[in-house]
């Protein structure tokens, strides 16, 4: 057998971690996209891992430092350590080679987020109603201010990072300021009708997140409404010449909206319209009913400004 001696000098290099952006994204002085931002950084770039924190990666990347999303990355790979071996003597084994961890994943954070909401404010009414007949009552305009209480709730996942689902809960109570203004047709004294609006709408929610600082998401939605119409001593001609009834609308919805969660760093925006054009149930006053066969046809508008 062969006799030698075999010096291996093994020196590796500090484990430099190298990421891959596989998607648009802006470097950030913090880890906030509120915060300076740094670079414009392309799909496909590499960077330099450092340290990761809340969903947020600090990185370098051509030279400059700053903060990601960690959603931002798809892998991080680790270089091979450098081996320089001496050879004093052939010796029959090979040098031994230090084994290389494999390859790890930056996976991208799951969001999940419930949301609840409570607003208070004005709302403006507006309703008309058209019949062959000849009466005030078979043809009218509605035109009011309501005072309205609105609570809502929601759920919202993040697929992906540009992709978003979830579902809405909302209530809204309406109370007409003063209410409806009618003649009484006998005496010629003016009247005014109180009312109140009850409103409940359930719907899914699909985002497309733009991928934008602001957080800019553009949303489609469909569900169910249900709107409760009450007129006070529906049945009282002295309250209620017209005997405009009181009424109940169950209709599907569909709608679109923008959210800009980030306007500010303090503001966010949220912005909506439903419609319902078709499917409308419609239940009225027995022995009011507004014609024989009733339709319904309208939108709903919603604007939410959030401070944080």
């Amino acid at each position: 057998m062969a006799l030698g001696l075999a010096i291996i000098l093994a020196s590796r290099s500090a484990s430099a971690e190298e990421v891959t952006i596989h998607m648009e994204a802006t470097l950030q002085k913090r880890a906030s996209t509120s915060s300076t931002a740094l670079l414009a950084i392309e799909a496909g770039e590499r960077a330099d891992l450092i340290a990761q924190k809340n969903g947020w990666v600090k990185v370098r990347v051509r030279g400059v430092t700053g903060w990601l999303r960690q959603e931002s990355m798809v892998e991080v790979i680790l270089e091979e350590p450098v081996v320089d071996v001496v050879d004093v003597a052939a010796v029959e084994e090979a040098p031994a080679v230090e084994e290389v961890d494999e390859p790890t994943v930056v996976e991208a954070e799951v969001e999940r987020r419930v949301d609840l909401q409570i607003a208070a404010g004005l709302t403006v009414i507006t309703q008309g109603f058209r019949t062959t007949g000849a009466s005030t009552s078979d043809n009218y305009n509605l035109g009011v201010t309501a005072a309205t209480l609105a609570l809502a709730g929601g759920y919202t996942h993040r697929l992906r990072a540009d992709l978003v689902v979830g579902a809405e809960l909302a209530y809204a109570y309406q109370k007409a300021l003063p209410g409806i203004r009618q003649t009484d047709p006998e005496t010629g004294e003016a009247i005014t009708t109180a009312f109140s609006i009850h409103d409940v709408g359930l719907r899914g929610v699909i985002g497309y997140d733009l991928q934008r600082p602001s957080g800019l998401v553009l949303l489609a939605r469909a569900g169910v409404r249900y709107h409760l119409f009450r007129i006070a001593g529906v049945g009282d001609p002295t309250q209620n010449p017209s005997m405009i009834p009181s009424e109940v609308q169950i209709s599907p919805t569909l709608g679109v909206g923008i959210a800009i969660p980030r306007i500010t760093s303090k503001l966010g925006l949220r912005f909506a319209v439903d419609t319902f054009v078709a499917g409308t149930r419609v239940v009225q006053t027995p022995g009011q009913e507004d014609g024989v066969k009733a339709s319904v046809r309208g939108a709903t508008l919603e604007s939410v400004l959030a401070y944080r």
